[in-house]
């Protein structure tokens, strides 16, 4: 499994530019807004309140978890502003992931 990590911050303060930066090392899957179809409703729902955490946990682990498990690179990262409000879970999930927030 590559060390997880993840860039979250509020939106439009530099994840894209990041995600480029280090989608460029060789020891890097770097993912822009990884599921974001899923994650971003996922997201909204759990901040308000509407989805539960062991729901959250269970969508990130077939998500978030799951891409981390089959990378071939040393690490893997996802860029995303929608993962702010998912902190407490993906931390959870992989309790060694690494958290740089914008």
């Amino acid at each position: 499994m590559a060390d997880a990590f993840f860039i979250v911050s509020s939106g439009r303060s530099g994840t894209a530019m990041l995600h480029k930066v280090l989608a460029a090392a060789d020891d890097v899957e770097m993912e822009h807004e990884y599921m974001v179809q899923i994650v971003q409703p996922l997201a909204v729902r759990r901040y308000r309140g509407l989805a539960s955490t062991e729901e959250a946990r269970r969508i990130l682990e077939i998500t978030h978890k799951a891409a981390a498990h089959y990378s071939t690179a040393a690490r893997w990262g996802d860029s995303s502003n929608k993962l702010s409000w998912l902190i407490p879970e993906l931390a959870a999930l992989m309790p060694k992931a690494k958290f740089v927030h914008l």
